[in-house]
């Protein structure tokens, strides 16, 4: 009877062990599958990152351009206001000398 519980504990010590190692295999097999997948999502997120930003930038380039076209405008039109006004200055300049001369 005592062979028997001793056959019995060892029988049952013998699974133990072999549950525990088929758990720290399978733990083993999650861990990595959960490092694959946090990986992928990573990776991605950076993907995901680096697309928008470079939406982000055409669109800063875009609004860049628009303010440089609508600046430029602005300095035109500027330019052409003290163009006439130097030339209507001119004319006076010219008119006063000759005011003085006669």
């Amino acid at each position: 009877m005592i062979q028997e519980t001793i056959k019995a504990v060892k029988e049952a010590e013998a699974k133990a062990r072999q549950r525990i190692n088929d758990a720290s295999v399978n733990a083993q097999s999650v861990i990595s599958r959960a490092e694959r997948e946090a990986e992928e999502i990573i990776k991605k997120a950076g993907e995901d990152a680096a697309g928008k930003a470079a939406s982000d930038m055409g669109k800063a380039q875009e609004s860049a351009e628009l303010a440089r076209e609508v600046a430029a405008k602005q300095v035109e039109t500027e330019l052409e206001a003290l163009r006439r006004n130097a030339e209507a200055k001119k004319e006076q300049a010219i008119q006063a000398v000759m005011d003085n001369l006669f």
